[in-house]
């Protein structure tokens, strides 16, 4: 009697992988489909994330950059259009480091 998961079971088994994909790819047409399209989707998020910093406002001016007032500095609340570039330029990072995390993992192998 096996104690444990039974889904580990049969996810080792590469019949009952390829039952739960839905168009049946071996593990290596999968790892070729990943190193084909994972640059391209790395440039697509390089340059929305890119796009989106520069979309973002900045109230830095040049004298803060040499030691302004504190007042100057005080963090402000975003709204609006403002809030949603900033949340999906945070997203598009995260997506990013992933993406790059699991291209070292395809590349080492």
């Amino acid at each position: 009697m096996a104690i444990g998961p039974t889904w580990a079971l049969k996810l080792s088994n590469p019949e009952a992988l390829c039952i739960l994909l839905t168009s049946c790819y071996t593990l290596f047409q999968l790892m070729e489909l990943v190193t084909t399209y994972l640059p391209w989707a790395q440039i697509v998020l390089a340059v929305t994330m890119t796009a989106l910093i520069l979309l973002q406002q900045s109230d830095a001016s040049l004298g803060s950059a040499f030691g302004g007032s504190m007042s100057e500095s005080i963090s402000r609340t975003r709204r609006g259009s403002e809030k949603y570039i900033f949340f999906a330029t945070i997203i598009i990072g995260v997506l990013f480091i992933a993406s790059t995390i699991l291209a070292l993992f395809v590349v080492g192998q």
